[in-house]
């Protein structure tokens, strides 16, 4: 698709970051605030869904794009992991510096640093330096799966009717639990949290390389939702205790409020997209990986909303854009780089002997046959 046509995907990105980001800082400076959210819709949470449908429509993007599935680790890796390392380099230095909040771990645990330096702590039971570190292990997750069907040559025959029988069989599932092993199902666990949105995503990029239809695709959205309302419903005749008409609002909220922003862009993308949220989908990696560091040097000065806030998105986006020019697109340059070096040179043109002499085909010249001499003319005075 023309690049223009893409611009929602960085407003997606964008909002999502920026969602996260002041949900984060309203945790901190609005007292009450994290308990009301968590009893209405935590949008830092809908900003998460967001980011999930933003990889299930641009991953398989890529590994369409990408040559070969080392290509496409190559980018994915040195794009992830400068600004990952410099967000831990940042945590490093805070606690070296005595800053006066803990994060996941001290500087003497050795074991948790390693392990979120390759960034395998959730494999490793070791907790997140960084609390937003949660979501990256899921990414790497959804990259993996794609690949995984892209290398057995699976991806694109992943559409329609394989969404509606993975609907299918969550609502076999989750009515299975409680009526067969005699226990709740949960709505929306974090598997679902994960591989739903990375599924929207896919079929929505399906949907706009004319793959899938747009009433097919609008259909299988409203099918998850009518899902996730039946296995609700199930649950609450059996366990009414632990099934509450709140938990089923706030997944709607949730959910709706993702779902609906992301599929609006979709269907938007052909208008033009504000500049300054493009700006922020550009960013949006070290926004999100960078914003706790500026949280907690915040944090202790308790300064109200007004000025907390501010500071905070100023502060980030400083850092972001300082990260993205100096580290971010480095990196991405670098991994192009090794790319370009790991693909196979092509063979040389075959030889062909002439006589002797080995000549190279694109070096022959056509031989050309001698010109027939002209008749003899006529004796002079003749």
């Amino acid at each position: 698709m023309p690049a223009e046509r893409m611009d929602f995907l960085d407003v997606a990105r964008g909002s999502a970051a920026l969602l996260v980001m002041v949900d984060h800082g309203l945790h901190q400076c609005v007292p009450g605030y994290l308990d009301l959210s968590r009893e209405a819709v935590v949008v830092s949470q809908a900003g998460v869904l967001v980011f999930f449908l933003v990889s299930g429509f641009v991953v398989p993007m890529s590994l369409e794009a990408a040559r070969s599935g080392a290509a496409f680790w190559a980018r994915r890796l040195f794009r992830l992991f400068p600004v990952y390392w410099l967000s831990l380099a940042l945590a490093a230095a805070y606690l070296a510096a005595g800053g006066p909040l803990p994060l996941g771990a001290p500087l003497s645990d050795a074991a948790t640093w390693a392990a979120n330096a390759g960034m395998v702590q959730t494999a490793a039971g070791r907790p997140h330096l960084w609390g937003v570190y949660w979501t990256l292990p899921y990414e790497f997750l959804i990259y993996a799966l794609c690949w995984g069907l892209f290398a057995a040559g699976l991806l694109g025959r992943v559409g329609g009717r394989t969404a509606a029988a993975l609907l299918v069989g969550y609502v076999l599932i989750g009515v299975w639990r409680p009526l067969v092993a005699g226990k709740p199902a949960d709505l929306a666990g974090l598997r679902q949290v994960v591989l739903v949105p990375a599924l929207f995503g896919f079929l929505a990029y399906r949907h706009l390389t004319g793959r899938l239809s747009r009433s097919a695709l609008y259909a299988l959205v409203g099918g998850w939702f009518a899902a996730a309302g039946l296995v609700w419903a199930v649950n609450r005749a059996t366990f009414p205790a632990s099934t509450t008409v709140g938990q089923l609002a706030r997944f709607g909220g949730l959910w709706g409020l993702a779902f609906g922003f992301f599929f609006a862009l979709v269907e938007l993308r052909r208008r033009p997209m504000p500049r300054v949220l493009c700006w922020l989908g550009r960013h949006c990696y070290p926004v999100y990986l960078l914003h706790p560091f500026v949280l907690v040097l915040l944090m202790p000065t308790g300064w109200p909303a007004w000025a907390f806030l501010p500071c905070l998105v100023a502060g980030t986006l400083l850092l972001a854009a300082a990260a993205h020019r100096w580290v971010e697109r480095p990196g991405i340059a670098l991994g192009r780089r090794v790319e370009a070096r790991s693909r196979p040179r092509p063979a040389p043109p075959p030889v062909v002997l002439t006589g002797t002499t080995r000549v190279p085909p694109h070096r022959r010249a056509t031989r050309r046959r001698p010109a027939a001499s002209a008749p003899p003319g006529p004796a002079p005075g003749g």
